[in-house]
């Protein structure tokens, strides 16, 4: 998804259910959170986190915090009971209205933020920074572009503690390498792809997040680039399109997994690509191809792309008929005013009218349907944190990862930001063993 259509998922999850998707707990969803329940796992969980840092030698200061992602303000109000201020920022108005909702500490302060950064707020302007199951809902090039911000606002002496599962499988060696960053077009010799899926048939729920294991292989004679500029913009990445039964491609459903490190011809690396099912039944097929973010999918190339075939158990929607759908909109008006309606045809209204109609009437269909909002799942390669935390004038003191179900392996990433800024790249040191697991999250 693109930035809008994330804000308007998540405006549909404040909606619908904002505390089970804020915090998605088995037993939780359908409004069965308790408010106060939910409001002291927040405590509990920043009071966690600030002995820990503190064990680790970042003992921050106690003025502005910031929570990025804050959803219904869990610990945006946790952290006003320890910091002179807290500021909430949230990409869905409806969380922070709930957020607002909820609010018992007049130290909170919310923000709506549609924007791919962090422009609201000037640089250094937070001794502690927190996001937790936030990143993970995005794309990882707008993920990077936020962890960017996050170091920027970061003030020297503050100290940062953001969540994101890592985007491929552990493997020897396939992390390490360089990681250029994409501009021109691929050259012509440099579009061809050997894709492996690890399951060619899928049995899958409507509505859910699900996974494959993709061998990508460079069968062409040019460097793939793993990074982009702007927006991505660049990068060469795993995706897929989804095709229905009738061989229709549906829009806004198109996964991406990251390459670890550039691939040189003949290189090759594993892949998770996670996506979001289709919300009606049906016969499938995840059609998976690789393409160069802003320039091509690698089939407009010649390349040929590989089909898994995906069997998808649900709700089959009826298909709504031709009449409603705005087709035969003008089908009575046509036949007793044809004048007028070959002129109204000849000014663009008949199409725009329909246009219209079509999308009022795949609205209707989807809340007939109790369609669900869908919460995407991604991850970014641990070296590229790191990268970034560096950049930034970070120093990386511990990294914490997590096995959760699905296969998915969260890492929370520990940072300070030096009162000098200027010099060296990120430092590890292990967790102290006191606090080296953490509580599971779902």
């Amino acid at each position: 998804m693109d930035l809008r259509s994330l804000q308007r998922h998540w405006h549909a999850w404040g909606r619908r259910d904002p505390l089970w998707a804020a915090v998605t707990l088995a037993g939780k969803e359908d409004g069965r959170w308790d408010e106060d329940e939910f409001l002291r796992s927040g405590e509990s969980e920043i009071e966690d986190v600030l002995a820990r840092l503190a064990a680790l030698g970042a003992d921050v200061r106690r003025g502005r915090a910031l929570d990025f992602g804050c959803g219904a303000g869990r610990h945006t109000q946790a952290l006003a009971r320890r910091f002179a201020r807290a500021d909430g920022v949230d990409i869905a108005a409806s969380m922070l209205e709930v957020a607002r909702r909820l609010g018992r500490e007049p130290g909170c302060h919310y923000h709506h933020n549609d924007r791919p950064d962090l422009s609201l707020f000037t640089s250094a302007t937070f001794d502690f920074v927190w996001s937790i199951l936030a990143l993970q809902h995005m794309r990882p090039d707008y993920a990077a572009a936020y962890v960017r911000e996050l170091m920027r606002v970061t003030a020297p002496g503050g100290a940062l503690v953001f969540q994101v599962p890592t985007d491929s499988p552990a493997a020897g060696g396939q992390g390490e390498g360089p990681r250029s960053v994409g501009g021109a077009p691929l050259p012509p010799g440099a579009w061809r792809a050997r894709l492996t899926p690890g399951r060619t048939e899928l049995a899958l729920t409507a509505g859910d997040i699900a996974s494959v294991l993709v061998h990508v292989e460079n069968a062409s004679s040019g460097v793939w680039p793993a990074l982009g500029g702007s927006q991505g913009a660049g990068r060469v990445m795993l995706g897929a399109r989804w095709i229905t039964a009738a061989g229709a491609p549906l829009e806004g459903n198109e996964p991406r997994a990251a390459l670890p490190a550039d691939c040189a011809p003949g290189q090759a690396a594993d892949l998770v690509l996670w996506f979001t099912v289709p919300e009606r039944g049906g016969g499938y097929t995840l059609e998976l191809d690789m393409v160069q973010e802003h320039v091509a999918w690698f089939q407009e190339k010649g390349s040929r792309p590989v089909p898994v075939r995906c069997a998808v158990d649900g709700p089959r929607v009826p298909v709504t008929p031709p009449a409603a759908s705005g087709a035969g909109a003008f089908a009575g008006f046509a036949a007793r005013h044809p004048t007028a309606h070959g002129l109204l045809r000849r000014l663009g209204v008949v199409p725009a009218y329909r246009r219209l109609a079509r999308a009022a009437a795949a609205f209707r269909a989807a809340r007939r349907s109790g369609r669900r909002p869908v919460m995407e799942m991604y991850g970014l390669a641990g070296d590229e944190v790191r990268r970034l935390i560096a950049e930034g004038g970070g120093r990386l003191l511990a990294v914490e990862s997590e096995p959760w179900p699905r296969g998915i392996l969260s890492c929370q990433y520990w940072v300070a930001k030096p009162v000098d800024v200027g010099g060296g790249h990120g430092h590890e040191r292990p967790l102290p063993a006191a606090v080296a697991s953490g509580a599971a999250r779902s």
